[in-house]
């Protein structure tokens, strides 16, 4: 098949990732495919566009905006990291809708050179190739992410004025991926059918996250200052859902106990409220506690090997439907991983020896989860890389995607 993958989002890696992985891994699949980012202010971090250089090869074509000066995301190294207040409004939001309609132009130019038998394309606060794929008679599938329901979860935003358009979207595509078992019930109870759903989540490539020969990760390790120590580690987005004032906060009794223990904190602190400081003794923060800053995803296997344990310390929170990246990819590196029993987490790790999970919602289980992983030998997460290997690669959700796209080309459309 030829496949066109579009992509929105100007600088939010993850969802840039998660395109750029399922492209790559179809095209790995034998297709023929090319991904485009279309936002006119696209502005990754400038370490992205050199994985968009190494990823492109002769089945994978890559399109997105030039570099504009002083324009683009900065990866580096350095202290806890500036913080981001920038928040969604429902204005907003509906600007954003209106102002897809400038993207038709381009994606009927896209689809026109590229005659792909099939888009995906990952919606967000877009409906443009709604017009375009009509007009070209091209099949759509769409890639959708987190559910517009969580405009009420998580950022105060009715979302009863936007899910009339996010089912209308679904209901014109051929197919529809989602992310975890929340997404898809909330999709059915929407009413699309169950031939339409297909259940497509996040996952890692075990070559790229694979664990560092040992002379490089003690080297790694000595940079970070944590040579001799046991590393607690979390990466990715610190915003208060994600729980990492909760890890600190857990992690202090560890610190004071053992003196050979650190806490790794990988990233760019997205609000730096969410960490929780104030209520922890400044000493052992400064002491104890490594903040790396912003780190290039090239690099980000590197870092996360430098940890002993994962954590994923998020919170007890209604509408878990995360299909939380970083869970593949502490998988992949043989991690012992801490977790919440929550969501897409329990279905896949409930049973692995290489997991603690707690119950959010109890007082003290954090910590008690952290002391049994700290109690763990080192080779205990060993069974969580055979589990990414059977069923959570890229390849894997390639897999879906092809699936999904021969669902669409069935039931209609054609760019010819």
């Amino acid at each position: 098949m030829r496949l066109l993958f579009l992509n929105y989002m100007n600088a939010s890696l993850a969802t840039l990732i998660r395109s750029l992985e399922l492209a790559r891994a179809t095209s790995i699949a034998g297709h023929e495919v090319t991904l485009g980012y279309l936002h006119p202010g696209f502005r990754p971090p400038a370490s992205f566009r050199d994985l968009l250089a190494a990823r492109r090869s002769e089945r994978l074509a890559i399109r997105c905006p030039p570099p504009a000066a002083g324009r683009e995301g900065r990866a580096g190294r350095g202290g806890p990291g500036k913080v981001t207040e920038a928040r969604p409004s429902a204005a907003g939001l509906a600007r954003h809708a209106l102002a897809s309609l400038r993207y038709v132009p381009a994606e009927i130019a896209l689809i026109r050179e590229t005659r792909p038998d099939a888009i995906v394309a990952r919606p967000d606060h877009v409906f443009s190739f709604l017009f375009s794929s009509r007009l070209t008679r091209t099949p759509l599938v769409l890639d959708t992410d987190g559910p517009v329901e969580e405009l009420d979860a998580y950022w105060g935003i009715s979302s009863r004025w936007f899910r009339g358009l996010d089912a209308l979207r679904a209901r014109r595509a051929g197919a529809v991926l989602y992310i975890s078992t929340v997404c898809g019930d909330l999709w059915r109870a929407k009413g699309l059918p169950e031939d339409r759903l297909f259940k497509c989540p996040n996952g890692a490539d075990p070559e790229i996250f694979a664990p560092l020969p040992a002379e490089e990760r003690r080297g790694l390790r000595r940079t970070l200052d944590l040579e001799g120590c046991r590393v607690i580690g979390f990466a990715g987005n610190q915003r208060r859902w994600h729980g990492v004032g909760d890890l600190i906060r857990s992690a202090v009794p560890l610190l004071q106990e053992d003196a050979g223990l650190r806490l790794l904190v990988i990233g760019q602190v997205e609000d730096r409220g969410a960490l929780g400081l104030e209520s922890c003794p400044p000493p052992l923060i400064e002491e104890r506690v490594v903040f790396t800053g912003p780190v290039a995803y090239g690099d980000m296997p590197r870092f996360l090997d430098a940890a002993d344990i994962l954590a994923m310390p998020y919170p007890a929170l209604d509408l878990f439907h995360f299909s939380p990246m970083k869970m593949f990819e502490g998988l992949a590196l043989g991690k012992v991983l801490v977790a919440p029993r929550l969501g897409q987490i329990a279905e896949i790790l409930g049973d692995s020896k290489a997991a603690c999970l707690y119950d959010p919602r109890r007082p003290g289980s954090l910590l008690l989860a952290l002391r049994r992983a700290l109690a763990l030998p080192p080779a205990a997460g060993g069974e969580g890389r055979d589990l990414l290997l059977r069923e959570h690669t890229w390849r894997r959700r390639a897999e879906v995607v092809e699936r999904a796209c021969g669902r669409a080309a069935e039931k209609g459309g054609t760019s010819r």
